[in-house]
């Protein structure tokens, strides 16, 4: 039995949040390339609702006898966020994976960008975020 409570607590030390009930999954993922400027927009927080980003995936590689090893990705909320990628098993393609947690209030626009920003593209990627939406309420009593 001592061996079983010290597995179970291992495994809910390995937990990174559990969302609360009334919270929403929310899902996309998107291709982008790195001529998009300023960067795509991902999603709009829809109002009276906060956004938490969880986690962030991508698969990157080069366009064209030209393309290039891809840089940093670029989320953006009210706030740049950096998303390193890691090299792949083929040359000048990248991944990233990474468990976060990224805030976005109602209406705020979240953004992503590729590096380098050329033109013509020089890298493609194929992102996804994943995470919860979640309702905004104001207790009347300290608000």
């Amino acid at each position: 039995m001592a061996s079983l409570s010290v597995r179970a607590a291992a495994a809910l030390a390995c937990l990174w949040s559990i969302s609360p009930s009334w919270a929403e999954p929310f899902q996309m993922s998107t291709s982008t390339l790195t001529n998009v400027g300023p960067g795509v927009t991902l999603t709009i927080v829809p109002a009276g609702q906060q956004l938490v980003i969880e986690f962030v995936s991508a698969s990157c590689g080069p366009t064209g006898g030209g393309g290039v090893v891809p840089n940093p990705l670029r989320l953006t909320t009210d706030v740049d966020h950096w998303i390193a990628l890691t090299p792949g098993n083929t040359a000048g393609f990248a991944v990233a994976t990474h468990l976060t947690q990224i805030f976005a209030d109602p209406g705020t626009q979240v953004n992503l960008t590729l590096f380098p920003t050329s033109s013509p593209a020089t890298v493609s990627c194929n992102v996804a975020i994943s995470g919860t939406l979640t309702p905004i309420t104001i207790n009347p009593v300290t608000h």
